[in-house]
């Protein structure tokens, strides 16, 4: 390190080996940037000019318009590119939308998935509903039965029965008797 007069600061020595060997307003070279330093870059270039625009444009005179050549081509704007993009197809291989495709096809299969549970449920709603409605007409059925065996086995309904039969059976008219154990 040596103290830089001019600007009232310590300034790295770039032959002894310290840092990457190039001074920061050098221009690494591009095999050395990472993507990310090379978007940054990118984007504070694209800053760079538009303030440089917007300087230009503060300068002008305000009355004055912007005249549009013949030979200047119409800029388009960005909602104009995104829909040529999109009617195009261009958008499918731009690299945001590339980088997306796995998620979008996770996001697709869970959507499958969402709607095959759904009809395997609508399915199990109509067997639940038509053996529930099974299961009432058994109940009924099973009362039915019931009812009509708890009048076959009445006393009045088994002498009538063995009356309309013509079975030589009467009825006892004295009471039982319990016969004594030996």
């Amino acid at each position: 390190m040596r103290y830089d007069d001019d600007f009232d600061a310590f300034e790295p020595d770039y032959d002894s080996g310290e840092g990457s060997g190039t001074a920061p307003w050098e221009e690494p070279s591009p095999s050395r940037l990472s993507k990310r330093e090379i978007r940054k870059k990118r984007k504070l270039e694209r800053k760079l000019r538009r303030l440089e625009e917007r300087e230009r444009l503060r300068s002008e005179e305000p009355d004055e318009e912007p005249r549009m050549t013949e030979d200047e081509p119409r800029r388009r704007s960005k909602l104009e590119e995104a829909i040529k993009a999109f009617m195009t197809g261009n958008i499918l291989s731009s690299a945001g939308v590339i980088r997306t495709y796995p998620y979008l096809v996770f996001i697709a299969f869970l959507a499958f998935l969402y709607i095959g549970n759904i009809f395997s449920m609508q399915r199990l709603h109509r067997q639940q509903a038509a053996l529930t409605r099974e299961v009432r007409e058994l109940r009924t059925k099973s009362m039915t039965i019931a009812s009509e065996c708890m009048q076959a086995t009445r006393q009045s309904n088994i002498i009538r029965e063995i009356e309309k039969r013509g079975i030589p059976l009467k009825e006892s008219l004295e009471p039982n008797r319990v016969i004594p154990e030996k």
